[in-house]
């Protein structure tokens, strides 16, 4: 997935969360006319709960209306209930369910989906740690031209 979404060039979004020089969590998208999808999104486990996600979504929810998304999609696992609030937090609703969509273990997908037209940040969401802004000049944030990590700016 990582590689074709990444050669396929105009419309694929791929972000990295750089701490110190250590890969913190990445998300990928993919934006085609109005709509767009969150085709992933992951923080490495000992960065978890620090704000990283977050920083990684509104980003990309900025990069793909910058490219004129007016909506985004998703799927998530059923049982994912902290990415699950941290998408509803961001707009996202549930539109459908995938039965036994994803595997290892074998589990529902629920679909979602935000008008990305007015999303703002939910400020109820803990504040990142000192350091890790969303700034289009900061570097935590890089887009990456390909797999696995060449960074741009």
């Amino acid at each position: 997935m990582f590689a074709s979404s990444l050669a396929a060039g105009a419309g694929n979004i791929f972000l990295v969360a750089d701490d110190g020089g250590d890969v913190a969590g990445y998300a990928m998208a993919q934006s085609v006319h109005d709509e767009s999808e969150l085709l992933n999104i992951a923080v490495s486990p000992d960065r978890r709960h620090r704000g990283i996600g977050s920083l990684l979504l509104d980003a990309i929810i900025d990069r793909c209306r910058g490219l004129g998304a007016s909506e985004m999609w998703l799927e998530v696992r059923a049982s994912n209930a902290g990415a699950r609030t941290l998408y509803e937090t961001r707009g996202f609703v549930a539109v459908g369910v995938r039965k036994r969509y994803y595997e290892a273990p074998r589990e529902d997908a629920i679909v979602l989906r935000a008008d990305i037209r007015t999303l703002a940040r939910d400020e109820t969401v803990p504040a990142p740690e000192p350091g890790l802004t969303a700034g289009r000049a900061d570097s935590i944030l890089s887009p990456a031209s390909h797999f696995p990590r060449q960074e741009t700016r």
